[in-house]
């Protein structure tokens, strides 16, 4: 199922997740924004409807959680994936703030992408 005008907003202050995560959703023609921080997230869900956001859970000093929490405050009402690298993370705890789904970092793209997909679908 491609994702061709799902707007995706990629959220993680580590480049290079930033830049696979892209890739592999370019390939699936989504419409992919990159963020590195809340400030740049708050200003694009002020011009961008998205379909998705995917975060890290530690985005430099700041927590992706409480942002997201801050977000789901704001408004926005679509589903969040949630990467961490940290296991201890899972789905009852991203349940209880209002997330769709959680990946553990290192994951294979074919992992990310029927994560992504079950996210939208």
């Amino acid at each position: 199922m491609p994702l061709s005008k799902k707007a995706i907003l990629l959220v993680d202050d580590e480049e290079h997740y930033l830049t696979l995560m892209h890739e592999w959703l370019s390939f699936q023609n989504a419409y992919i924004i990159r963020a590195s921080n809340e400030k740049e997230v708050h200003r694009v869900l002020k011009t961008v409807q998205v379909d998705l956001i995917i975060t890290d859970v530690h985005l430099g000093r700041a927590n992706g959680i409480l942002m997201a929490d801050d977000i789901r405050e704001s408004g926005y009402k679509g589903p969040f994936l949630i990467v961490s690298s940290q296991s201890e993370l899972n789905l009852p705890l991203t349940q209880s703030f209002e997330f769709t789904a959680f990946l553990e970092k290192p994951f294979s793209k074919q992992e990310f992408l029927e994560t992504v997909k079950s996210c939208l679908f």
